[in-house]
């Protein structure tokens, strides 16, 4: 007698001696299921820190005494400690005003001569000054700080 069988499945014998039907295509999927599966419980339990990154300075220029607002992430108190603006000759620190996860502000400081600046920090899991993409032009003051 022989069993007759729909297309893509194929019997597998028993040690008993009777046939069961299985689809080829089934034992891939559950094993894919399987890995997936702990790929996401391994990636739960292990999340790696985000890496402190300022995307954009808005807006891109000021005077002294302005307040700016940069854009990134990982940007939160425990994570950036100081900011710096920087032309590869002097660091200038600034006054962090407000701090969030995804922006800051600051305030230029006094005595930064004019030209393009990049942003600097300083991490808590790294003690060096890391320069970020993000730029910000210093313009002459024609008049007093206004703070804005």
């Amino acid at each position: 007698m022989r069993a007759t069988v729909a297309p893509g499945l194929h019997l597998i014998q028993r040690k008993e001696g009777t046939m069961k039907r299985t689809n080829r295509f089934m034992i891939p999927v559950l094993l894919l299921t399987g890995v997936a599966g702990a790929l996401t419980v391994f990636a739960e339990k292990d999340p790696a820190p985000q890496a402190i990154h300022v995307r954009e300075v808005a807006p891109p220029q000021g005077k002294a005494g302005d307040i700016l607002k940069a854009y990134g992430d990982a940007l939160n108190a425990e994570r950036v400690l100081e900011v710096y603006l920087t032309n590869q000759f002097m660091d200038y620190r600034v006054e962090i005003m407000e701090q969030t996860d995804h922006w800051f502000t600051f305030r230029i400081p006094a005595g930064v001569p004019e030209g393009k600046f990049r942003i600097a920090v300083v991490g808590s899991d790294s003690p060096s000054v890391l320069e970020q993409p993000a730029f910000v032009k210093v313009i002459e003051a024609k008049g007093p700080p206004t703070g804005e």
